[in-house]
């Protein structure tokens, strides 16, 4: 089943005793009242709080042609753009071993290894 955006605004309109939505743009209360939470980015929130294995991607990352370490690390990695937190910074594919000597910053990590393997939460 796909979860969609329409199918937890019903879903928490039957959990509420309310009538459900035919549409996701049907202009009615509820629904602007979920669209309200929905913006407040709660699905984001509560993506950081678990390791939800439905959202969890894994990628080797090469090093950022767009921006540069100026001192310390040698490499700057961008973060995705649906990325959410880190879950690993491996050295390897497999996951096995941990990159222990990196830096996680805004929207990039930092690290003296080129490439790298990242396992994240997205939205």
């Amino acid at each position: 089943m796909t979860v969609s955006k329409l199918s937890l605004y019903q879903g928490a309109l039957l959990n509420l005793s309310i009538e459900r939505l035919s549409a996701i743009d049907e202009d009615i209360e509820p629904r602007h009242a979920l669209d309200d939470v929905w913006d407040n980015q709660l699905r984001d929130r509560v993506l950081q709080k678990g390791q939800w294995n439905f959202a969890t991607r894994s990628v080797k990352l090469e090093a950022s042609d767009s921006t540069t370490s100026t001192f310390g690390y040698q490499f700057a990695f961008d973060k995705a753009s649906d990325f959410i937190r880190t879950l690993a910074v491996c050295q390897d594919e497999y996951f096995d071993i941990p990159l222990t000597r990196y830096t996680d910053e805004a929207s990039w990590w930092f690290a003296d290894m080129d490439p790298i393997y990242v396992r994240y939460v997205s939205n």
